[in-house]
């Protein structure tokens, strides 16, 4: 009995040595593979973790009668004290607004004919302002009719202009944009890209103009407000030639007043003057 264990023994430390040169001679071998390969040595061989079954049941049983109910408990809560807080706010604001709507019926407690009173009332008020302003402008532009109409006959207006390059005004019109005196004239910039002097200052006006063209026997004009006032045309009988107009004509304010030709006019020695002349 006691030589059966001893050999029993003795197979079970050999067993346990040849394991053991396994595990050397397996170390050996991955030494030899690093020398070679020296990124060996930076793979590393998965890990096998045991879970334990019991440590394993604590948690889920954790989770299932500690977390979960605490979880819910707060939701609850929470979801509680926002309908308390939602159903307070709502209890306020109504109890503001019918506050406010009590305050606006006391405060508005008038009928139709009252209103119809406040109006004429105010009515009767501005239209009182409006003639104590009016006789007060009266008193402090104390001046006349006739003073007015000398002011204006009194004031001078007139302008010299000519033609700035030779060409053919595709819309008739001649634009006179070389303007060499004006007085008297606030919108010259619409004259000189326009053609057409417009009146600001109403009164007898005299205009006159000369042409310079090659067209022979070629009619031109001078128009108020796009009517036709007076004729003129070119020489007949020489190439090119300078051909006079004039006029003398009322205006009232905004009419206007332009040169009309349909030929090639040349620039610089054609020109206009108008004046005012009462």
């Amino acid at each position: 009995m006691a030589s059966s264990r001893i050999e029993m023994d003795d197979y079970e430390n050999a067993t346990k040595l040849e394991e053991d040169l396994e595990i050397y001679e397996e170390i050996e071998t991955a030494h030899e593979d690093i020398k070679k390969d020296p990124m060996l040595k930076f793979q590393t061989a998965p890990v096998t973790i045991n879970k334990d079954p019991v440590l394993l049941l604590s948690v889920k049983k954790w989770l299932q009668f500690v977390l979960l109910p605490l979880l819910i408990v707060s939701l609850l809560s929470i979801s509680l004290i926002l309908t308390v807080a939602y159903f307070a706010l709502y209890a306020d604001l109504e109890a503001k607004m019918e506050k406010r709507y009590a305050y606006l019926m006391t405060k508005q407690d008038i009928n139709a004919t009252a209103v119809h009173a406040i109006v004429n009332e105010a009515r009767a008020e501005l239209e009182f302002k409006m003639e104590r302003n009016y006789a007060f402008l009266m008193t402090k532009q104390n001046i006349s009719a006739t003073e007015i109409h000398a002011l204006v006959n009194e004031a001078r207006v007139a302008v010299t202009a000519c033609v700035s390059s030779s060409k053919t005004f595709s819309d008739g019109v001649v634009i006179f944009s070389n303007v060499f005196f004006q007085v008297g004239i606030t919108n010259s910039n619409t004259f000189k890209s326009s053609g057409k002097f417009v009146c600001e200052i109403p009164g007898l006006y005299f205009i006159s103009a000369h042409i310079y063209t090659k067209t022979q026997t070629s009619s031109f004009d001078v128009r108020k407000n796009n009517n036709v006032i007076a004729y003129s045309a070119s020489d007949s009988t020489s190439a090119a030639s300078t051909n006079p107009i004039s006029a003398v004509v009322e205006l009232q304010l905004k009419d206007t007043l332009h040169l009309h030709a349909g030929h090639y006019i040349y620039g610089t020695h054609s020109c206009r003057s108008l004046m005012k002349v009462k």
